[in-house]
């Protein structure tokens, strides 16, 4: 409703191209589901609301990910009626479900796997903390896991599954990296999109304010231009 209105239609045009453009950059292969919520809220003419909102996905799309849309009785998205059932087309919800299903299914990294439990219960211990830091060190980790009689070759294969569905990272085959587990793979996502990242549209991800002062914007410019990140751009604006 908000992308058919005047008054909001700039902004929701540019929130719906900043997340579009998102994914295109940080996951270009992921099947895309798109849920157009607050239909009661269009003009009465639904069809032709459908319509004009379906033609601005069109014009927004990046074109690397149309493939990758999920469509609904022709249409690249699924309208949602927020406030009823009464006069809305049920059927979408459950053509949802089985849609994101379906897709999900098709995913190598979501093919079905038998979890043990206590794999399942060391990752919630680990979900319900609020003091969980975004990395910890793997003895100090196996330690931890010792409590759910997770050890030895399981530990290993478990760190493998985990790392594997992007749920915790571990890379064992990198002598760096290897005594260290990300915990919560959202902080480094985080961290390495204020380095990789498209300047028209994610530049909130630090504080802009500093760019004003000519060194850190003339590193900024060859980070962007050459692909050379200097450490202390890193250290007092991107991190």
């Amino acid at each position: 409703a908000r992308l058919l209105s005047s008054a909001h239609e700039d902004q929701s045009r540019s929130n719906l191209s900043f997340w579009l453009n998102s994914i295109e950059m940080h996951a270009s292969d992921a099947p895309i589901v798109i849920i157009g919520t607050h239909f009661d809220e269009c003009p009465d003419n639904k069809e032709e609301a459908i319509t004009q909102v379906d033609d601005i996905l069109q014009e927004l799309l990046p074109e690397t990910i149309q493939r990758n849309i999920t469509t609904y009785k022709g249409i690249s998205f699924f309208p949602v009626d927020n406030q009823r059932l009464e006069g809305t087309d049920v059927t979408v919800f459950d053509t949802i479900r089985s849609s994101i299903v379906e897709r999900a299914n098709q995913l190598d990294s979501v093919k079905r796997n038998d979890v043990p439990m206590r794999w399942l219960l060391y990752l919630d211990s680990i979900r319900e903390r609020t003091d969980v830091p975004p990395t910890i060190d793997l003895s100090d980790l196996l330690e931890d896991l010792e409590k759910y009689s997770i050890v030895g070759k399981e530990a290993e294969e478990m760190l493998q599954f985990f790392h594997k569905m992007g749920t915790m990272l571990h890379w064992d085959d990198n002598q760096t990296l290897k005594n260290t587990v990300v915990l919560t793979p959202q902080w480094l996502i985080d961290a390495a999109a204020r380095i990789v990242h498209n300047r028209e549209y994610h530049e909130g991800y630090f504080d802009q304010t500093l760019l004003s002062k000519k060194k850190w914007n003339a590193l900024y410019a060859e980070m962007h231009t050459k692909g050379i990140v200097d450490i202390e751009l890193l250290e007092n604006v991107l991190w």
